[in-house]
């Protein structure tokens, strides 16, 4: 027994009303530096979908370039600015997907287009009548005004450019290249409200053709080549001087002579301007007594537009040369030189200098010459029949010699280095030179001529022995001849000085040391002054030392002194002293007051904290005492110069003082401080002190020990104290402001406006308020509120402790000079009224745009009256525009200068110019569908064919599609396309057509059939003979699975097989049929067959015929199994026909293979192939029965769910 799936949907008609969705509004400005006078009458701003279908259009504010467009439903858009050719803005469009929670609309973002600037476009063309001309031409725009470079380009194809994001101004183009020369390079051009283009002004002359001549590879110099061509208009000259070489011409040729030019030193030649054109060239190459031959004798070529390097080199085809040799530049002839060719003596030169070479060829050559007391330099000349005479051989050195004496030094004499370093030569690239004594110091070097610095070179375990030249250097001057005479020799030096002390003394001694690395000195010298306190160093290496003194209870000016050694002796050092060593040890920083043998002192002495020295000016027996906030114990300390040693000082109390702060001087005002031994004191006023208008300070003090704790408590009458009682720990150091104590009285907020207004809302917030208090002004315009110091916490300054704001609808209320006064100013305000032009009632929900003042942007919508009120304005003009789609307004915008203060009245009537159908889609089951995409598109004439609107149903399955035309037809229909609907597979019906009149339409009804994402395939197999069924098993295989057995069924006694479920996935699997029939009775092949998962329903067959190899007569007569089970089936259905009627239809229909896969149901046909029958045409479906109940509006269907069963 088998059964098939069987799928009854109730569909249940209903009608609900549409409610209308809010729009979603985008805006933004065109944006427009000051200055640039941009009509931006001619901007643009227009709404396109991801498709590119035009959805809105809108101008922008004149006055500040506002615009705004809505936004009626969800999806992918793109705002673009459309404005003349040649204007630039960034961006130009900016794609939008509207979400109506992340995108920039709906997070009320601007989207802003600046403008960029105009264009200025042109070409650059070639003389002589052609309109193009070359890419690769630099192109400047410079600002005629400040002559700074703006923009630079090349020109491109055809020798177009284009410059972009060009302000107003007044400019000019430039045209330059490296290379090509310009007629005219040149163009003013003036850019004021639009784009300009240069049509003339920009020519090129022409192009440079270059190339070169060799002889056997090496370049000629000063070959002529003339350019001839056949136009009359080539032109002149080539942009050099007239041809100085003439030509015959040859007769009934029509070549014409146009310039000519020599090669150079590298062989090579340009003619600099050669327009476009056809060519011929000849060379020419001679002497006074000779002409070589040069191939190709002429060469014909083209130019187009560059520059022309000709590939094919002219070559000259197949000499005694002489020079001179000169002592210096400009000088006589040096005679007996010996001449040297490629390292290879050839000549000696005679009077005069000169010399000649005979039998030379051409070449690269390597040309010196060689003389006892000069020097020359390696020349590489190049000798051809170009070069007849040779350069100059002229001397580049000459012969410096000198000595170093040395005869105090302990170490052997031996040769040395001396150095010449140049300080000033013609070749900046001179190096030092290192030249080396023989063994009695004598040395001698070839220079160039310059000033040198020559030094003598000491090792530098010499020099740091003490090893020193005198003099340092020589600077020599070397010009036409040698030098002589330079020496040097070693130096030593001496010390000098003196010491003075205060009163008469006994000698003073004082310590020489060496301070040098390595060390001057084994040991350091010493020595005691003499009569009047000199003392004398001698015979001293150069070098550093340091003088010391040897007195350490005394005061010195310097106790040492150091002294460098360096090319002379030193004198006139002294030691100053300055007095006598005081040390002394103090807690505290502390001012020490003395006396001298019984005499007091003016001056104090500042002691630091810890050990210290001190210097006292004479010599006796001091007492000191502490002049401090701080109590000494001793009070006083006791020096003698005679036996110094160190005094020391400790503090035991320190002094604190407490301020109590009031706004009035408080004259019964107690402070007492109590131990924690429980010991009261009463404190002693020192001062009080007015630091400013109303504040009063009152400065107690008392001396008190490190670390002790204190409870200091203030008293007066009428007055509160904060804190009530302040807990004081002593520190180590004294502190006047120790403690601080408020007393205060009740405070208040409190002011006014003016002038007086009532209500206006003033907000306090800061102090000890949790939350901002607000509190509103009364008919005087007054306020108070308080008192704000209840909590016990001190206020000294209300102006700094809270913060005040007022405000007040249609008012600008700004703080007065005193604290919490303020004044208000009124604003002004547009009342705008919209009414429907039809009736004369006023027009809710329209979208009223504003813009303007001072960066002022606002968008209300209309209530039920039909107004919006536009206050809290400044003065300035606003741009007012009316947004509601499917109506047109009067006036479209309108541009409002309101002065300050004042109150504008203004009407708008608009038009319904355009309607909505509403609709509804839902599923076959009546569920609602929400997010199914449906459209409009017209029909019909152009003007109506031409517009498309969409809309995306709700949660609630509604729809509204608006902006439909009067007097046009519409086919609604699901939306079709990429990312659109992708869930379902057509609706019913598929479309409807509608006629739009003056009236919206209501009443459109779709229903959903969802796309299937799974195959059913039902396999028939054939057989003869019923038994066989049992025997009988079909192998389900999957072709990326070869060796899987993905089902194994059995087929039993039906016929025909359900498979399993398949996932509609697009892939290939195959049946193979397997038998248990024996082979020896039955001869059979194995039948298989293959089909692909893309169609909802498959219907296959298989057939298998076994036949046995021997026949019986008894068998001969067979009865059509089919006939059987066909009058077995009939009978059934007549006995049952009233319940199973419907059933057996469809199930004999499948036995019979009639069966037909389609999309909304099933269709019944013939064929038993192995083919699957795919549905039918999307605009020809076949519905089954409950689908075209679902389609009558009138038919009532029972739901009722039959559940599918598997084949048994």
């Amino acid at each position: 027994m088998y059964s098939v799936k069987l799928i009854f949907f109730l569909f249940c008609c209903f009608t609900s009303s549409f409610a209308d969705e809010d729009f979603l509004g985008c805006g933004g400005f065109v944006q427009v530096d000051k200055g640039v006078g941009l009509d931006l009458s001619k901007v643009e701003i227009r709404l396109y979908t991801k498709q590119g279908n035009l959805k809105y259009h809108t101008d922008c504010a004149p006055n500040n370039g506002y615009y705004f467009i809505p936004i009626y439903d969800k999806g992918e858009y793109v705002i673009k600015v459309v404005s003349p050719n040649g204007w630039s803005f960034k961006p130009s469009s900016f794609p939008i997907n509207i979400d109506r929670e992340t995108d920039r609309c709906s997070q009320g973002k601007d989207i802003n287009f600046l403008f960029q600037g105009f264009s200025v476009n042109g070409k650059v063309v070639v003389s002589h009548g052609r309109t193009s001309g070359p890419a690769g031409v630099t192109l400047q725009l410079i600002d005629d005004t400040t002559n700074n470079v703006l923009q630079n380009i090349l020109s491109e194809k055809q020798g177009q450019f284009f410059f972009k994001n060009v302000v107003p101004g007044n400019y000019r183009v430039q045209a330059s290249h490296s290379e090509w020369r310009l007629r005219s390079s040149e163009v003013k051009v003036s850019v004021k409200s639009d784009s300009q283009s240069i049509v003339e002004g920009l020519d090129i002359l022409g192009y440079p053709v270059q190339g070169q001549v060799v002889s056997e590879g090496e370049p000629i110099q000063n070959v002529i080549f003339s350019l001839f061509s056949r136009d009359d208009d080539a032109t002149s000259h080539c942009g050099l001087d007239a041809p100085s070489v003439s030509f015959p011409v040859e007769e009934g040729s029509d070549w014409k002579l146009v310039c000519q030019t020599l090669s150079d030193l590298k062989g090579q030649f340009q003619f600099p301007v050669v327009q476009p054109g056809h060519y011929k060239i000849v060379p020419l190459y001679q002497g006074e007594n000779i002409r070589f031959d040069i191939t190709p004798a002429t060469f014909e070529f083209d130019v187009e537009d560059s520059r022309l390097i000709l590939t094919q080199k002219f070559e000259v085809q197949g000499f005694r040369v002489s020079g001179r040799v000169l002592e210096h530049s400009g000088g006589s002839g040096l005679v007996g030189a010996k001449v040297y060719l490629n390292d290879k003596q050839v000549a000696i030169t005679n009077v005069g200098g000169s010399y000649n070479l005979e039998n030379i060829k051409t070449g690269m050559y390597r040309l010196t010459a060689e003389s006892d007391q000069l020097g020359f330099d390696r020349l590489n000349v190049r000798i051809s029949p170009t070069t007849p005479s040779l350069p100059d051989i002229v001397a580049s050195s000459f012969r410096v010699c000198g000595q170093i004496q040395l005869t105090d030094l302990a170490v052997g004499r031996k040769a040395r280095q001396v150095i010449f370093i140049p300080t000033s030569t013609k070749d900046s690239s001179a190096e030092p030179v290192l030249v080396a004594t023989d063994d009695t110091g004598v040395f001698c070097q070839l220079l160039r001529p310059g000033v040198y610095k020559l030094e003598p070179m000491a090792l530098e375990s010499e020099v740091a022995a003490g090893l020193k030249f005198l003099p340092a250097y020589h600077e020599i001057k070397v010009e036409r001849e040698g030098l002589s005479g330079f020496t040097f020799s070693q130096f030593r030096a001496s010390v000098h000085g003196k010491v003075n002390v205060i009163g008469s003394t006994s000698n003073v001694a004082v310590k020489l040391a060496s301070v040098s690395q390595p060390t001057r000195l084994a040991q350091p010298l010493e020595t005691t002054t003499e009569t009047g306190g000199f003392f004398d160093f001698n015979h001293l290496l150069p070098g550093k030392y340091r003088l010391s003194v040897l007195q350490d209870d005394w005061c010195w000016k310097a106790k040492t002194i150091d002294v460098e050694l360096v090319d002379g002796d030193h004198s006139d050092l002294t030691f100053e002293q300055t007095g006598f060593a005081f040390a002394v040890s103090s807690s505290h920083e502390v001012d020490l007051a003395y006396t001298i043998d019984g005499q007091p002192s003016e001056d104090l002495l500042t002691v630091k904290t810890g050990t210290s020295k001190h210097c006292l000016p004479r010599a006796g027996h001091y007492v000191f005492t502490p002049k401090s906030c701080h109590v000494f114990d001793p009070p006083s300390i006791e020096w003698s110069s005679d036996k110094p040693a160190l005094a020391h000082l400790k503090s035991v109390s320190h002094r604190v003082g407490i301020v109590v702060r009031s706004d009035h001087e408080v004259t019964d005002l107690r402070v007492t401080a109590t131990s924690p031994n429980g010991e009261a004191a009463s404190l002693m006023l020192e001062s009080v002190e007015k630091p400013s208008e109303n504040e009063y300070e009152h400065r107690f003090v008392f001396n008190a020990p490190t670390g002790e704790t204190l409870q200091v408590v203030a008293t007066a009458e009428s007055l509160l104290f904060f804190p009530a009682t302040l807990q004081l720990t002593v520190g180590r150091e004294c502190d006047d402001k120790a403690g601080t104590i408020i007393a205060q009285r009740g405070l208040y907020v409190s002011g006014s406006i003016r002038p007086a207004i009532s209500e206006v809302q003033v907000t306090i917030t800061g102090g000890r308020l949790t939350q901002p208090v607000t509190v509103e002004t009364d008919s005087n315009g007054q306020y108070i509120y308080g008192p704000v110091n209840l909590d016990g916490h001190p206020i000294l300054d209300l102006a700094a402790t809270f913060s005040l704001d007022a405000k007040k609808r249609g008012y600008i209320v700004r703080p007065d000079k005193a604290f919490g006064d303020f004044i208000a100013e009124k604003l002004a305000e547009i009342s705008v009224l919209v009414l429907d032009r039809a009736t004369g009632q006023p027009l809710p929900s329209v979208l009223v745009a504003a813009a303007g003042g001072v960066g002022y942007r606002q968008n209300s919508q209309t209530g039920s009256d039909g107004r919006v009120t536009l206050s809290s304005l400044n003065p300035g003009e606003y741009f007012i525009k009316p947004v509601l789609k499917e109506y047109r307004f009067e006036p479209s915008s309108k541009l409002i200068e309101i002065e300050d203060g004042a109150t504008v009245e203004l009407q708008i009537n608009g038009e319904r110019v355009a309607f909505s159908c509403f609709g509804s889609v839902t599923a076959l089951n009546g569920e609602p569908e929400g997010s199914v995409s449906v459209e409009a598109v017209g029909t019909g004439p152009s003007h109506c064919a031409e517009y498309q609107e969409d809309a995306t149903t709700e949660a609630n399955g509604q729809f509204r599609i608006r902006g439909l035309l009067p007097g046009c037809e519409y086919t609604v229909r699901m939306k079709i396309g990429n990312g659109f609907n992708k869930n379902v597979e057509r609706t019913l019906p598929l479309s409807t057509s509608i006629k739009v009149e003056n009236n919206d339409l209501s009443g459109l009804r779709f229903s959903v059939i969802k796309a299937v994402n799974q195959a059913d395939v039902m396999i028939t197999v054939d057989v003869l003979e019923p038994e066989h069924l049992r025997t009988i098993k079909l192998n389900l295989f999957r072709e990326d699975q070869p060796g899987v057995v993905l089902q194994s069924l059995k087929l039993d006694n039906s016929p025909l097989v359900i498979l399993p479920v398949l996932p509609m996935d697009g892939r290939k699997y195959f049946i193979q049929l397997e038998s248990n029939l024996g082979r020896h009775n039955y001869d059979y092949q194995i039948p298989e067959l293959s089909f692909t998962a893309n169609t909802s329903v498959q219907h296959l067959s298989l057939r298998f015929h076994p036949r046995r190899k021997t026949v019986d007569a008894s068998e001969t007569t067979q009865v059509s199994v089919r006939g059987v089970l066909m009058t077995l089936l009939v009978g059934l259905a007549v006995y049952y026909r009233e319940s199973l009627g419907p059933l057996l239809n469809r199930a004999l229909a499948m036995a019979n293979n009639a069966l037909k896969p389609s999309r909304g149901g099933f269709a019944f046909g013939s064929g038993m192939s192995g083919v699957p029958v795919s549905s039918g045409h999307p605009n020809n479906p076949v519905f089954s029965e409950q689908e075209l109940a679902l389609m009558d509006e009138g038919s009532s269907v029972v739901k009722k769910r039959v559940k599918p069963r598997r084949a048994q």
